[in-house]
């Protein structure tokens, strides 16, 4: 176990001051054969500047991160087994 730190400094955050208005997000659902030119026509014609997509293989998310690559978007790819350090980068 972790040990007690005896004179920690403790910060309260009110909740309102943790709302972010700015953030949006959707949820599309799309025949599996059809995920991957959805994906592409969001980056094409909605103006965003930080999108995170969530998928549910490596293999998937590798797939859609080299074509979004080769299509010339900025593209990145995070997932569990990567190294902590790998995650913040990528952040």
């Amino acid at each position: 176990m972790g040990e007690i730190v005896q004179k920690a400094q403790q910060i309260k955050l009110a909740a309102e001051k943790l709302k972010l208005s700015h953030i949006k997000q959707f949820v599309y659902k799309c025949e599996s054969k059809k995920k991957l030119d959805f994906i592409k026509d969001v980056f094409k014609y909605c103006e965003m500047t930080q999108t995170f997509i969530f998928v549910n293989t490596l293999d998937f998310a590798e797939k859609i991160h080299k074509i979004l690559r080769k299509e010339g978007f900025a593209s990145y790819i995070m997932f569990s087994k990567m190294q902590k350090e790998e995650r913040d980068a990528t952040i």
